[in-house]
This record gives structure tokens, C-alpha cells and sequence, in this order.
């Protein structure tokens, strides 16, 4: 909204004024007269910015091409039709699996993708990191995409953007009282390009990768800590994937109290009797265990291979000595 500057005068009211002498009618003339110019200047020059945002905008809608589908509407670079493809690709084929587990079974909103072929705009536009190849906007579900992402890492990235979109379909405003870490976790665990049950530890050998409190869990998503945020995204996803053997269906009923604006851990505890505490906490003793088990076979694998490289080694020599 525009206001009137309080400033500018009116040339009439201001030529009336009965205390001006004779010989200052003229300079009293001129200096009522300027304000009339100013909102002129002003007018002329808004005219002009108002010209320029509209030719920018009107640049930047036209560097963007539309790729519409019944699921998807895939905003690509112009002549970049390949990619917007290969993502309606993703979509359709991931959709049908994410919405059954999200628990968005119909009344789908197509998704509205953004795909950046240049890491400087993505990184620009959406002020994220080099660590990161998508986002998710609030509460629009719009979706952002770093198409130089490794090709084996883009439908991840897609997939895992896309259960940030259909969580904020379900949930609405009351997606913001969804703990991070769960909304998180629910998007790596059903993006995750490896198997179902995978143990967190697996994914870095030799060494237990540490486990977060919740409290430094939900923070660490945020941090510039690159170690710690993707040990974040892989506790958060295990713990999701623990949750969903351990009681299945579990997180789907939960969000689906969450529809009706009860708070998440009340619905947590209704669906499968746990407090997220308690959930971290059974998690974690089962995750221990697996580490155990992990470091057993790691260090049997080990001694294996070290023993073919010994027993190498002495048939070679007693080949020499004969």
C-alpha cells in the first residue's frame, strides 16, 4: 500500500497565503510550484522501476519451460525436455508407494519441480549448501532440484523431496509440529536406494557411527557440521526404519491423528505405546547389538583375508626354495 507524503504541498493553497510581500510573490510562486513536480519526479520514476521488475520477471518466466503431467508440474530450463522427463519419470513410478506410506491415498495436488541445471542459481535461490540437492518449501510443497546431482543419488534426492511434499499435502499447518527428525527420517527411510533393514552402522566400516540425542538430532539437520548432519539423516532414517519392522503402519497412523490437530507424541504413544524418548532409546539398544554383530563379522572377514595373504606368501617362498 502506497501512503500520501505529508510534504508535498498544493500549489493553490500555497499561492493564497495574505502575509506574502510583493517582491517575494515571484520566489513564493516558484517554491509552491516545486512540490507540484515531485510527484511528477516520483510518479516517472516508479513508472520506470514498475517497466524494469516486469521485464525481469517476464525474463525469468520465460528461461523457465512447464512439462506438465497429471503428477507433476516439472519446470525445466528451456530445451532441457530430457530432464523434466526422466523426473515425471520418478514421479510416477515413486508416487503410488510414498503416498500409501505417507497415508495420502487420493485428493493428490500435482507437485509442483523446479529443476536447476546451474549449482550457482540452485544455490542462489534457495540459500543452501553444497551439501544439499533439494528442497522443500513451506507451505507451498514447492520443490527444488539440483540436477548436477550423481545420477545414482538424483531419483533419491526426487524421492526424498517428494515425501517432504506429501507429508505437508496431509498434514497442513500441523506438518510444523511434525518433529524434523521424523519428517526426516521418514523421507530418507522411504528414499533410501539400499535395503529395507540396513544397519546404520554398515555404512561406515571399521568404525560405530555415533548416535545423536534428540535434542542435538533436531539440531544437527541445521548445522554446518557436514559429519553431523549426515549422521543425522542416517540415524533418523534407521530409527524410521526400526519403527515401521518393530510396529508397522505405526508412523501412518500417527500422522493420521496428526490430520485432526492432536499433537504427535499423543498419537505416537496410541499407535504403537512408545514416547519418541522411548522410541530412541529401544532403537539405540538394538542398534548396539547390531554394531556388535557388525564388528563380528567385519573382523572375521578381516582375519580371513589376512590368513589368504599369509598362507600366499608361504607357498611363494617354499616355491623359491625349491
Amino acid at each position: 500500500m502506497f501512503h500520501k507524503n505529508p510534504g508535498y504541498g498544493n500549489c493553490e493553497n500555497d499561492e493564497t497565503h495574505p502575509s506574502h510581500s510583493s517582491h517575494n510573490s515571484h520566489s513564493s510562486h516558484l517554491e509552491s510550484c516545486i512540490p507540484h513536480l515531485q510527484p511528477l519526479v516520483y510518479n516517472t520514476r516508479m513508472r520506470i522501476y514498475s517497466l524494469l521488475l516486469i521485464l525481469a520477471v517476464a525474463g525469468a518466466a520465460h528461461a523457465w519451460q512447464c512439462f506438465p503431467s497429471a503428477d507433476a508440474l516439472v519446470y525445466a530450463p528451456d530445451g532441457q525436455s530430457g530432464v523434466a522427463r526422466r523426473v515425471q519419470e520418478i514421479v510416477h513410478a515413486e508416487l503410488p508407494r510414498l503416498a500409501h506410506a505417507v497415508g495420502n491415498a487420493h485428493s493428490l495436488a500435482p507437485m509442483c519441480i523446479y529443476i536447476y541445471l546451474d549449482r550457482g542459481a540452485f544455490r542462489r535461490d534457495t540459500q543452501s549448501t553444497d551439501l544439499v540437492g533439494g528442497i522443500t518449501r513451506y507451505p507451498s510443497g514447492k520443490i527444488f532440484i539440483d540436477a548436477n546431482t550423481p545420477t545414482w543419488d538424483f531419483s533419491h534426492v526426487i524421492t526424498h523431496e517428494m515425501v517432504h511434499n506429501l507429508l505437508n499435502q496431509r498434514l497442513g499447518k500441523q506438518v510444523s509440529s511434525l518433529p524434523v527428525w521424523v519428517n526426516e527420517g521418514l523421507a530418507e527411510s522411504l528414499s533410501s536406494p539400499f535395503p529395507f533393514r540396513i544397519t546404520r552402522w554398515g555404512t561406515v566400516p571399521f568404525l560405530a557411527t555415533p548416535s545423536l540425542p534428540l535434542p542435538k538430532l533436531a539440531a544437527a539437520f541445521q548445522g554446518a557440521d557436514a559429519l553431523y548432519s549426515t549422521i543425522a539423516y542416517l540415524q533418523s532414517g534407521a530409527m524410521v526404519n526400526w519403527l515401521e519392522t518393530k510396529h508397522p503402519g505405526a508412523l501412518r497412523r500417527a500422522l493420521g491423528g496428526m490430520v485432526k490437530g492432536r499433537p504427535f507424541a499423543g498419537e505416537l504413544a496410541h499407535a504403537c505405546g512408545l514416547t519418541p524418548a522411548s522410541w530412541y532409546n529401544h532403537w539405540r539398544a538394538d542398534d548396539r547389538r547390531a554394531e556388535q554383530h557388525g564388528r563380528y563379522i567385519l573382523y572375521t572377514l578381516l582375519g580371513l583375508w589376512l590368513l589368504k595373504i599369509v598362507v600366499a606368501w608361504i607357498r611363494r617362498r617354499m616355491s623359491r626354495s625349491t
